[in-house]
């Protein structure tokens, strides 16, 4: 879910940016698969790419994919850790989460006797989403107006000025169809009766007709119905 978000604002980042910018886009299928990550950077540094970036732990095989280019190849951080490492030279800026925004409004709905039902985010306007630069990096890559641009988008974000499109609901039908036609689908993480089931349907019929620690990638039409083969799962995605 996470992953998939901030690859979208990425990519919103840079069409504002530069709407002329090509985007290159690959998954590693994996969270910690560093030698593919590192791969997969090296591929697109091949096909012409300047600015790389990528999420979760296996984003270091990347960032150091990038740190062994010498000049003019730069990476974008999801992790505020990435500043200080050696390859951190590399890194314009990074993001960061801040968790403690949501375990201090947890306990305080709790004690006001909230004891669940809602979505508690994290966000710039409760400190639970951060954004830093590199204070070492050349100011004829990171210009005074790159920051004076990031932090007015930063600030319009906090106040709510900046609205991004997104979907508050969560449409059966459209999900069941989609994984009929073995199409991904990401179900962020808002609970609701019907997300629930889609989720305790999948799981029941993937644990019964699957070994557990084989996942064959087979994509069969009659999936949903017949089950005869099995799918990888994990996450909220499906």
């Amino acid at each position: 879910g996470d992953a998939a978000r901030y690859t979208r604002g990425f990519k919103l980042g840079v069409a504002k940016a530069n709407p002329k910018a090509e985007i290159l886009l690959a998954h590693t299928g994996s969270f910690g698969d560093f030698v593919k990550a590192s791969e997969l950077a090296q591929t697109q540094l091949k096909a012409g790419a300047d600015v790389l970036t990528g999420s979760s732990q296996q984003a270091l095989g990347a960032l150091r994919a990038v740190a062994e280019k010498k000049a003019g190849i730069w990476w974008v951080g999801q992790d505020l850790n990435q500043l200080k490492i050696p390859e951190g030279a590399k890194v314009i800026a990074a993001a960061g989460y801040n968790y403690s925004a949501v375990v201090e409004a947890l306990i305080a709905k709790r004690q006001s006797g909230v004891l669940g039902g809602e979505s508690l985010p994290l966000r710039f306007a409760n400190g639970g989403f951060n954004y830093e630069f590199n204070a070492k990096m050349d100011p004829k890559v990171l210009t005074p107006a790159i920051k004076k641009a990031v932090d007015k988008a930063r600030a319009d974000l906090k106040a709510g000025k900046l609205k991004l499109a997104r979907t508050t609901t969560f449409d059966f039908e459209k999900a069941r169809a989609a994984i009929d036609a073995g199409i991904p689908v990401i179900v962020f993480r808002h609970w609701s009766q019907e997300r629930d089931y889609l989720h305790g349907a999948f799981a029941e019929r993937f644990f019964r007709f699957c070994e557990v620690r084989r996942y064959p990638r087979v994509r069969s039409p009659g999936l949903w119905d017949g089950f005869k083969g099995c799918s990888p799962s994990g996450a909220s995605v499906l």
